[in-house]
């Protein structure tokens, strides 16, 4: 059966290969929406900085021009539009596509189960007043898109809870909301014929406020089921016009690599019982391999077709219908097909080197050599002593960061507790520059359960004259400095709690509400690329909205231990966001070298340490506190400063284990 779909989809890759090919769409596709948009132009955009700018010619595909034309259509019979489709970032481009196209400002809301009412109406303040403090209401991104006349872009709709998308469902399909500073929101021809009578001012008297008739809603989500959410409400969905946004196909150059790399992606998608391969994860793929027009990676450097795809796809891990043989049977069954097995690379990470320029070079055993951008608080090719040693594992998780970080991918390191991740990032931190935990270049951020997705990009706070303010967290620091930013846990967060870091995993942008902040009432946080060209005289912003870059050098590196049936964490939407690199539990032959060479001085004693860890596993409670890498590493340092060693030796076991509320003797 797999076979009959696979030669169905190479008959349609012939198919499509032989159709001519869209003219210019990054051009062609602004030409079509403009065209399409109303016969009355929507009133000039009084906030340029709200207008998207370089979405056209950072995503150009083909299929961009049937999209834009749909929605203009939509624009302007004065519809909102839902764009639903497999995971990925293709339909929050297109939305800012559409916006840049037609120059329409754009207001982003990240939708998340942690979504609340005031997040979507408005937020009360408190600031001083004199001796006193009064309350003051801000209003959210909703309630500034329909007063202002801008296109609100709510992305992730499906994962909101069912209580909080009917706030706005009266917003939707009457263009009516009630406030809670006692406001209440009205469609533009009731208020005219309304000011017509009384006149203006005494609709503003009375708390009226007009929502202007170029208001407009992009909502964006997965479909529920496959995909993991929320289905929406039959009314709330009755509201939108909806479209299918299918992920674009890559550049592919006929009998090329990438040809049969795009065969390999839609013969996955036609596998029955196969997790999904973002687009995202395709096009990650296509760039290691060289096949996205772009060679970022040396060519005797690169992965083998089946590493590659192991880093952007971890099958194994995402399974669900099928059990994980069953699904990397099937894949390995398709490569081979494909004629795309071959032997593993084996070159490794040689040096890191600072360049002339400035830059990074990562050298490489095969002699291939790539140019990186470094971190600016530390050497280039420093290495952290006595917290790493080099065995062959280590060697290759070393060569797949730097063949990642050669294309810009953000890295998972997925491995148990205590195999030596953090030592990894560490000691990849000190060799490209960015200095040393504590420092500000590498920014730790300690992930647990309860976190909300606010918690994670801004939090709530009060200042000690009582007024509230929002304060960021690592995430945005790390984005404005260039630091290089760790999340430590993130398979302690739910998958839709993670989605509120998506724009910035997979685009570098973030809208960051600034409350009551007399600076103004938002803030973008954009790549340099897409800063929207503002005014002279405005560096920062324009009414009342400030501008800010992602510095270049910012990266993410996420750590994460293994999805298990109780903590399904990896979803076929967070398989998206990183290229993933699996750090395997340390053998017995490579815990006695670790500890011979950063322990010397008690190397005698590492056998009986590794058979006295072997044990334990084999215990009932050896499962609920196993003795890792790094618990051993901690007893092997403190026996290396004792006078007794053997004697440290038993009581830190004791200590580390827990042995005083264990059934277990030693």
């Amino acid at each position: 059966a797999v076979l009959r779909k696979l030669a169905q989809v190479e008959l349609c890759m012939l198919r499509r290969v032989a159709m001519p090919k869209s003219r210019g769409p990054s051009q062609r596709a602004g030409r079509l929406a403009a065209h399409m948009a109303r016969g009355t132009p929507p009133t000039a955009p009084s906030t340029t900085a709200l207008v998207p700018h370089g979405w056209l010619r950072s995503f150009p595909t083909p299929e961009t021009d049937q999209h834009l034309a749909w929605m203009g259509m939509k624009d302007t019979l004065g519809q909102d539009m839902f764009l639903i489709g497999p995971p990925g970032a293709a339909r929050r481009r297109l939305a800012m596509q559409y916006c840049e196209s037609v120059g329409r400002e754009a207001e982003y809301c990240v939708v998340t189960r942690d979504t609340l009412e005031a997040d979507l109406k408005q937020r009360k303040e408190l600031t001083a007043d004199g001796n006193s403090k009064r309350s003051v209401y801000v209003d959210a991104a909703p309630v500034r898109a329909a007063i202002h006349g801008r296109i609100l872009i709510l992305d992730g709709i499906e994962k909101a809870e069912r209580n909080v998308l009917p706030t706005i469902n009266n917003l939707l399909e009457n263009r009516e909301m009630s406030l809670d500073d006692g406001r209440f929101l009205m469609p533009a021809k009731r208020y005219d014929e309304l000011a017509e009578e009384l006149g203006p001012s005494v609709l503003a008297g009375r708390g009226l406020v007009r929502v202007s008739p170029d208001f407009r809603v992009i909502a964006l989500g997965l479909p529920v089921p496959p995909f993991r959410g929320n289905p929406l409400d039959p009314p709330l969905r009755s509201r939108f016009q909806c479209r299918v946004v299918w992920p674009p196909s890559l550049p592919v150059s006929p009998g090329g690599l990438s040809e049969k790399l795009q065969t390999l992606v839609e013969a996955v998608a036609a596998t029955e019982g196969m997790p999904h391969l973002s687009s995202d994860a395709a096009y990650r793929l296509a760039q290691l391999m060289g096949a996205a027009g772009q060679h970022l990676v040396p060519e005797d450097a690169r992965p083998s077709v089946a590493q590659a795809l192991r880093m952007v796809y971890p099958v194994a891990q995402l399974s669900k219908a099928m059990s994980r043989p069953a699904s990397e049977d099937a894949l390995q069954g398709l490569l081979n097909h494909l004629r795309l097995l071959g032997e593993d690379s084996s070159v490794s990470l040689e040096s890191v080197r600072a360049a002339q320029d400035g830059n990074a070079e990562l050298h490489f055993s095969s002699g291939s050599s790539v140019s990186v951008l470094p971190g600016k608080q530390g050497a280039v090719g420093t290495s952290v002593e006595g917290t790493l040693v080099k065995t062959p594992h280590v060697e290759g998780l070393l060569a797949g960061l730097a063949r990642a970080w050669s294309c810009g991918h953000d890295v998972c390191l997925v491995g148990p507790a205590g195999s030596g991740k953090s030592a990894i990032v560490r000691e990849w931190a000190a060799q490209l520059g960015y200095g040393v935990p504590g420092g500000p270049g590498l920014e730790f951020m300690f992930l647990v359960k309860d976190m909300i997705a606010r918690e994670l990009v801004q939090r709530r706070v009060t200042d000690p004259l009582g007024n509230t303010m929002w304060v960021e967290t690592g995430v945005i620091s790390a984005a404005r400095n260039g630091s290089l930013l760790v999340l430590d846990g993130i398979h302690r967060l739910p998958p839709e709690t993670l989605a509120a870091l998506a724009p910035l995993l997979a685009d570098r942008m973030l809208h960051l509400g600034l409350g009551n902040d007399s600076r103004g009432e938002l803030e973008l946080l954009v790549p340099s690329a897409r800063r929207p060209p503002l005014p002279a005289g405005y560096e920062e912003g324009i009414g009342g909205v400030l501008v800010s870059e992602v510095h270049p050098a910012f990266r993410v590196i996420a750590l994460a231990e293994p999805p298990s049936p109780s903590n399904p964490w990896l979803t076929e939407e967070v398989a998206g966001y990183f290229s993933f690199l699996n750090v395997e539990e340390v053998g017995s032959a490579d815990i006695s070298h670790i500890v011979a060479t950063l322990c010397p001085q008690i190397a005698h004693l590492a056998p009986d340490l590794i058979g006295i860890a072997d044990e334990i596993q084999l215990m009932d409670n050896g499962a609920a506190c196993p003795l890792s890498l790094r618990r051993l590493l901690r007893v092997c340092r403190a026996a290396e400063a004792s006078q007794t060693p053997q004697l440290r030796i038993q009581e830190d076991l004791k200590r580390q284990l827990l042995a005083k509320f264990s059934s277990w003797t030693m």
